[in-house]
């Protein structure tokens, strides 16, 4: 049980952390909008190929 709290702690300071850190924020954005950029050109692609 110990241990589960300890990780939950965890997660919180690391997720406060990341909040306060301007540079860490926009990080996790870029990589979110990468993401995104991906799922799209992957969809138009399918669409595409499907259209053909």
């Amino acid at each position: 049980m110990s241990e589960e709290t300890s990780f939950v702690d965890w997660r919180k300071r690391e997720r406060a952390r990341a909040n306060d850190d301007p540079a860490e924020r926009r990080s996790s954005k870029g990589i979110v909008l990468a993401v995104i950029l991906v799922a799209v050109v992957a969809l138009a692609a399918v669409a595409v190929f499907l259209i053909r």
